[in-house]
C-alpha cells in the first residue's frame, strides 16, 4: 500500500473529485425501515454516495425496491442489492456499533442496538 499524504485544505477537492483509492468513513441508518436510504448511500446520482459506486441497473433495482411494501421482503431485496454494491470493492464495511441514547425513565423501546432499529409503533411510555 501507498499511502498519499495530503494537506487537510485539499480535503473537499480530494473528496469532490473523488481523488482516493480507499476513503475511511462510517454511515448507520438508524431508520426502522432498512431500506428507505439505498439510494441515498448507493445512488449514482446521490451527493451522499462519496465513491461514486454504483450502476444505472442497480440504481433501477434500489428503486424497484422502494416499491416493496412488506418490510421482511424488502429487507431481503435491499440486503441482495448491497451485496452487489460490496462486490464492487468500493466500500470496505469495518463495524456496526450500536447507537446509544439518554432518554427519560419510563420510555420503553429506545436505548443501545445494533442488529435493529424499533419500529416507530413500539416505542411510547410504559404504564
Amino acid at each position: 500500500m501507498d499511502i498519499k499524504k495530503a494537506d487537510q485544505a485539499d480535503f473537499s477537492k480530494i473528496l469532490s473529485d473523488r481523488d482516493f483509492d480507499l476513503f475511511h468513513s462510517g454511515n448507520r441508518s438508524t431508520d426502522p425501515f432498512g431500506a428507505r436510504y439505498l439510494h441515498q448511500f448507493y445512488g449514482t446520482d446521490s451527493d451522499s454516495n462519496l465513491t461514486g459506486t454504483g450502476t444505472p441497473e442497480l440504481d433501477k433495482e434500489i428503486h424497484a425496491a422502494s416499491r416493496i411494501s412488506d418490510p421482511a421482503k424488502q429487507t431481503a431485496q435491499a440486503n441482495a442489492i448491497e451485496r452487489k454494491e460490496l462486490a464492487q470493492y468500493v466500500f470496505l464495511p469495518l463495524y456496526s456499533g450500536p447507537s446509544v441514547y439518554g432518554v427519560k425513565k419510563g420510555l420503553a423501546n429506545v436505548g443501545a442496538t445494533i442488529f435493529g432499529t424499533p419500529l416507530p409503533e413500539t416505542v411510547g411510555w410504559q404504564k
